[in-house]
């Protein structure tokens, strides 16, 4: 038996135990729900005002229970295999992220909606852009000097270090851009539940994630890395992401919520620190 079978295996054992552990905990978690359903919509209605007394502003947020899946990922070259169909622009390649800066800086039309000019001109274009129709634009994420595009998997953005493109603004022109794409995505198992947008924000608010006045700024659904073997080898989850705004300093803090369980996951998302 050669390594690289052993290798497989191994990361085939791992990924099951990992998902075993997982779906043994929600399982858990949905007897306790379903046994105090009950008493679940008046504790709702309770947790909610006293985030009102807290004066913490949340705005409208859905109560709707979703589905996701636990998606796998190989980590690929396939972005420097296809560099050559790309023109008007350097490229370099390092680390599965494609780097590039164009030939000619493109113009911004809209200054305040710049993504209305690089979808049109730069993502729309095959030329420009590989696989520029697997991404979409993340408001969330970009700012006045970097428009972020995350990559739509199974329904949902991407919010990790693979599946981004970054345009670089400067002088309301886009000079370049990086990519990282997750090219070899399959689903581990089938579709289940997941907790709503309002659940989420109640358990960041349980376990003490805002301090009074505090406002929720943005909260989206998206897969965000759960585990990486080797940089090799990646799993991906359904997540609840929550940008709060602390009313003393005004910065932004991001919560994840892990949406099959409910835990709230570690600050490492690096595309968010």
């Amino acid at each position: 038996m050669d390594f690289k079978r052993i290798e497989i295996i191994f990361i085939i054992v791992f990924l099951g135990l990992n998902i075993f552990l997982f779906t043994s905990l929600r399982q858990n978690q949905k007897i306790e729900i379903s046994s105090s359903s009950s008493a679940g919509t008046t504790k709702t209605g309770t947790t909610l005002k006293e985030m009102r007394e807290d004066n913490i502003k949340y705005g409208s947020v859905s109560n709707k229970v979703g589905t996701g899946v636990y998606i796998a990922n190989k980590a690929s070259d396939s972005l420097k295999n296809d560099t050559a169909q790309l023109q008007e622009q350097v490229t370099s390649y390092k680390d599965n992220t494609l780097s590039s800066v164009f030939v000619t800086p493109i113009s911004i039309l809209d200054g305040v909606n710049p993504n209305k000019t690089i979808d049109k001109t730069i993502v729309d274009n095959k030329k420009l852009i590989l696989h520029g129709a697997d991404y979409r634009y993340n408001d969330s994420l970009s700012t006045d000097t970097e428009v972020v595009y995350s990559q739509v998997v199974y329904g949902k953005m991407v919010y990790a270090d693979v599946g981004l493109i970054k345009f670089t603004i400067k002088e309301n022109k886009v000079v370049g851009y990086s990519q990282t794409y997750m090219a070899n995505t399959e689903k581990l198992r089938e579709n289940e539940s997941i907790i709503s947008q309002q659940q989420a924000i109640l358990i960041l608010y349980q376990y003490n994630q805002f301090v009074s006045a505090s406002k929720v700024k943005w909260s989206e659904m998206g897969y965000a890395e759960l585990l990486s073997l080797d940089k090799k080898y990646s799993v991906y989850i359904p997540v609840w992401i929550v940008a709060i705004k602390n009313p003393s300093n005004g910065a932004i803090q991001y919560k994840q919520v892990n949406a099959f369980s409910g835990a709230i996951m570690k600050d490492s998302n690096s595309i968010l620190n």
